[in-house]
């Protein structure tokens, strides 16, 4: 193990060395030589080597990272709507991608997921307050649910899009200010 280590990272070093110096061909050929070897080894499994060379694409293309905080948005929405939508205990669960993209995206990338979330949110409750018969079967609730007033749902509702976007924001700014702490001390 320990010799395997110390070979990922002289070829972490190598292509970190061809990145600086832009010969992204020797940097992919280097890259490239170590998947095929790691496949060989039939050491990891393709989930974990499709991962390995996702999160290598992500670098190169940030939209990658943006799409997958929208699907994360996306399935939170999924969950909240089998759990009951507007009377669901888990509408907290839009903050798990909120402070996620801050950590990777920092306060830009929190404020689109928190905007996301809310419009996916408030889509969810108001599509609660259609009738049914005019829905898509994949939008019609599971089970009709006793809905609590309007007056009740545009509080929770505003409740909620507040705390999203506060969320995003301290997140946000808290990512920010690590990230130029972090800055200062390398100085």
């Amino acid at each position: 193990p320990m010799e395997n280590g110390r070979e990922i990272i002289r070829v972490a070093y190598s292509s970190a060395q061809a990145q600086v110096c832009e010969l992204w061909e020797e940097q992919q050929a280097n890259f490239d030589t170590l998947m095929r070897r790691e496949h060989g080894r039939k050491k990891w499994t393709e989930q974990q080597m499709l991962y390995i060379t996702t999160l290598r694409a992500a670098e190169r293309r940030p939209w990658l990272v943006d799409l997958q905080f929208a699907a994360d948005a996306i399935i939170v929405s999924g969950f909240i709507h089998v759990t009951g939508g507007i009377a669901s205990y888990f509408s907290s669960l839009y903050l798990l991608p909120i402070v996620a993209s801050s950590t990777i995206r920092f306060g830009r990338g929190s404020m689109q997921v928190a905007t996301l979330s809310a419009v996916l949110y408030l889509a969810l409750v108001a599509i609660q307050y259609v009738d049914p018969a005019t829905l898509p079967r994949l939008l019609r609730p599971i089970e009709p649910a006793a809905l609590p007033t309007l007056r009740f749902a545009e509080y929770t509702v505003a409740i909620n899009l507040f705390g999203f976007l506060a969320v995003a924001w301290l997140s946000g700014s808290l990512a920010e200010n690590l990230r130029s702490a972090g800055a200062k001390l390398r100085d």
